[in-house]
């Protein structure tokens, strides 16, 4: 040990360090965990083994507050602690706020002693400079300005390796990033069995931390899809789930899963000895959201109003309508993504979507409703999303290839909030229009309760005022009640549109609504009468120049006149011209059906080689 300054000299006063020279070994004792650790035996395996590999320096484990990170750096170190012949420190950060203070708080975590003058970190880069350690180091996202000590660290200290837990990545070289996602959720079959829901993780801590309030505590057959649904509620976050579990001791669980309605003021009273941040779910994601500049919680807060996330180009429109973020839209996000606030992930098509976990997102929906944007918000939300549903359609509210039909199911709970904001409040032209243009969806997907349901919802708004827009809802309404099997209702509602259609001179409308009178008449036994309607319909659709619709009414007159004992040559010159007008228009499945019917009619006549060439065609399409 060196010695002591001189009296007088002025070093006494001063901040040093210095290490026995026969201290060549350091144990930290590690935090001892008052609860049992469930799961993650993976993620266990793939940290220790990172860790292991020559050459990787530094971990980094990221995940949002809550996910349990700092749980499995512990359990990684306990896995290692046999290959840690060098020695071990945990350095807990979470007190701290000031970069500054990063070096001496390790420096006493180490129980290195003053000496001399020199600058704290260049004391602790001696003491580490040739001695094998595995520094761990949680909680260093409040302090990421320190990471530059880090890289000092590694480069002074050869044979130290270090391991962080942190809402965000460091972004240093050579530094390998692990996201701690979530504990696993069971499956979405019901017809699992107790062992294989007790199996999931996220159950599994639920059960243990329900037994520690309530020992008796037990699931079963009865019980056992609660228990799921209140995982799931939470969305497998450790915290959220130990939370709930605690309520137990006085609430049961049906009564606990519906107070989980609303998550974040239900989920408190965690244990007095881990941090305030974490003695409730609101403070642990306010913990990370304090931490953003003040542009990227502008940007956090706006993002909540989308349900089931949003694609870069959705973000955009809405999160900067105004024009007013005073940031990079596609930076913001990224940003986001990396203070464990926002999740990345691919749709179907590998386009990348921002989704929040639904706990982090209500909290945004706090943020936004105090902020006074709310309405604002949630109405770009709506004429984004509005125009979407108009737009890449073959015809009026037609989505007219799978590519076009996947979009709209990739955007389903976007398009259902819209809806529910339109009709909430009282935006009568938003409402109906989402709903003209969504109506060919509902069929193709025969999602039809839903669409009769939203359809009648924003009619009611309406009241009695006529419009063209108002005709084509009806319509829409009367072939999903058709579809639904209720003749009846869509022949009133049918011959309500087309008197409202006429007397307002709506060709359009008028043409429409024929067509669904022509196809019910043909469904209730008058081909006479349907082929009647349907001509004047065809007709009326080629003076409002509406290619779409004259394909469509070709194509019924088609069928009509084929099943109707009619010319089969009349019913094949229909069909081809309808062919040729869905082609133009760029309608997949109004060609596949109508090649499909082509191919019965040549069948009938006799050409089995040029029926099997149309089916395979209409295959091909339809699978496109």
């Amino acid at each position: 040990m060196p010695d002591p300054p001189p009296a007088g000299s002025g070093r006494l006063t001063q901040t040093y360090l210095a290490i026995p020279s026969s201290q060549d070994h350091f144990d930290v004792s590690l935090p001892e965990p008052l609860t049992s650790f469930v799961g993650r035996k993976r993620e266990i395996a793939a940290v220790s083994a990172l860790v292991r590999r020559e050459g990787v320096r530094l971990v980094t484990l990221t995940g949002p507050g809550g996910v349990g990170k700092t749980r499995l750096a512990l359990r990684v170190v306990e896995e290692l602690h046999g290959d840690c012949t060098h020695g071990t420190a945990f350095v807990d950060l979470a007190p701290i706020a000031v970069p500054d203070l990063v070096a001496p708080t390790i420096a006493a975590a180490l129980g290195l002693r003053e000496s001399g003058a020199r600058d704290v970190a260049e004391r602790l880069l001696d003491a580490l400079r040739d001695r094998p350690l595995l520094l761990v180091l949680d909680n260093f996202e409040q302090v990421v300005e320190a990471a530059s000590l880090v890289v000092r660290v590694l480069l002074g200290c050869p044979r130290v390796k270090i391991l962080v837990t942190s809402r965000i990545a460091l972004r240093l070289s050579g530094e390998r990033v692990i996201t701690v996602e979530p504990l696993t959720l069971p499956d979405h079959d019901e017809r699992q069995g107790l062992r294989e829901l007790l199996a999931s993780e996220a159950v599994a801590l639920f059960v243990g931390r329900a037994q520690d309030v309530r020992p008796d505590f037990l699931v079963s057959d009865s019980n056992a899809p609660v228990v799921v649904e209140i995982c799931r509620r939470v969305d497998g976050l450790p915290l959220a789930i130990e939370l709930a579990a605690a309520r137990i001791a006085h609430l049961p669980l049906p009564a606990l899963l519906a107070r989980l309605e609303k998550r974040l003021p239900f989920l408190t009273g965690g244990p007095r000895d881990v941090p305030k941040r974490q003695r409730t779910l609101r403070e642990t994601i306010a913990w990370s959201h304090d931490l953003l500049p003040p542009e990227e919680r502008v940007l956090f807060r706006r993002l909540a109003v989308f349900l089931g996330g949003a694609r870069l180009d959705a973000v955009a429109a809405v999160a900067n309508a105004g024009g007013d973020l005073r940031i990079d839209v596609f930076d913001g996000v990224t940003s986001l993504v990396g203070s464990s606030l926002l999740r990345q992930v691919e749709d179907a098509d590998d386009e990348p979507r921002y989704v929040f976990l639904e706990t982090i997102r209500e909290y945004g929906l706090e943020r936004v409703a105090d902020s006074g944007e709310e309405e604002g918000v949630r109405r770009d939300h709506a004429a984004f999303f509005l125009a979407f549903a108009e737009s890449d359609c073959s015809g009026p509210g037609w989505p007219g290839t799978p590519a076009r039909v996947a979009a709209l199911e990739r955007e389903q709970t976007n398009l259902r909030a819209a809806l529910a904001w339109a009709i909430r409040r009282g935006e009568t032209e938003t409402a109906l229009r989402l709903v003209a243009a969504l109506g060919g969806f509902w069929r193709v997907r025969a999602r039809l309760r839903e669409g009769r349901a939203w359809s009648e919802r924003a009619l009611a708004l309406a009241g009695e005022t006529e419009s063209p827009l108002r005709v084509r809802v009806d319509v829409m309404l009367g072939w999903l009640v058709f579809s639904q099997g209720d003749e009846v209702a869509a022949g009133e509602i049918a011959e309500r549109a087309l008197a409202a259609a006429r007397r307002l001179g709506d060709i359009g409308g008028t043409a429409r609504a024929l067509g669904l009178l022509g196809c019910l008449a043909l469904e209730q036994g008058d081909p006479d009468r349907a082929e009647a309607l349907l001509a004047e319909a065809e007709a009326l659709s080629r003076q409002a120049n509406d290619r779409f619709a004259t394909a469509a009414m070709l194509y019924l007159q088609g069928v009509t006149i084929a099943f109707g004992q009619g010319s089969p040559a009349r019913a094949t010159a229909c069909y081809e011209e309808s062919l040729i007008l869905w082609r133009e228009v760029g309608d997949m499945w109004g060609q596949a059906v109508v090649l499909s019917n082509l191919a019965w009619l040549v069948r009938r006549r006799g050409n089995a080689r040029r029926a099997a060439e149309l089916e395979r065609e209409a295959l091909t399409i339809q699978w496109a």
